[in-house]
């Protein structure tokens, strides 16, 4: 079990500095009032896990320490689905009522995209 969560603790690092890097910068070329670095970050995971979970399967290591370090670690330190809650909150809060519509409908419909292109490239 500990060895579990350091692989875990392990993927998690890794995966929250790099969405911190990159978060850093697509923020330093886009001002805009939508969220476009979590936005990213949160398209990019959805790819990354339809990726990783389709090679990690074709092979036959998704129950193995592997997929704790990449799936539940790497994927889950880099994506930022409460950052995107807050930054809707915000949003709303501002009363910019059409855009967490937007922000929200394109980030699922683009994030299953990348998710299903993630798998066919694995596959």
């Amino acid at each position: 079990m500990l060895k579990s969560l350091l692989f875990i603790g392990g993927g998690s690092f890794v995966g929250g500095c790099c969405r911190y890097l990159l978060s850093q910068l697509v923020g330093t070329r886009c001002v805009h009032a939508f969220p476009t670095s979590t936005f990213v970050v949160n398209v990019l995971g959805c790819f990354f896990i339809g990726l990783l979970f389709g090679l990690l399967e074709k092979y036959h290591h998704v129950d193995g320490r592997l997929g704790l370090f990449l799936l539940v670690g790497f994927c889950g330190g880099f994506t930022t689905f409460s950052t995107f809650i807050q930054d809707n909150y915000k949003l709303i809060a501002s009363q910019q009522l059409l855009m967490p519509a937007l922000y929200t409908g394109l980030s699922v419909v683009v994030g299953y995209v990348a998710l299903y292109i993630g798998l066919v490239l694995a596959r």
